[in-house]
């Protein structure tokens, strides 16, 4: 869902992400040869947030809130700049 998540947020309702700690992602890390613990996900819920953020998601549910903020932030940033350059 997360890889298409363009097509969600285009059905023009609010999007909520709640992809925080889950275990998709301690799978993912396991597969690339680096299990962790749920406690230990945040970079990868941070991850998840830039990718929920870059698609247009209304709202992102997560764990440890200052450690994802910064992710947040600049994947929004990031968004920003290129709608400027789209319409300049």
């Amino acid at each position: 869902m997360l890889a298409g998540l363009e097509h969600i947020v285009a059905t023009g309702y609010p999007v909520l992400v709640g992809a925080s700690r889950k275990g998709f992602l301690g799978w993912i890390l396991e597969r690339a040869g680096h299990p962790a613990a749920a406690a230990e996900r945040d970079p990868a819920t941070a991850a998840t947030t830039a990718r929920a953020v870059a698609a247009g998601a209304a709202v992102v549910r997560v764990h440890n809130v200052a450690a994802t903020l910064q992710a947040a932030r600049v994947a929004d940033a990031i968004v920003r700049a290129r709608v400027d350059e789209e319409t300049e």
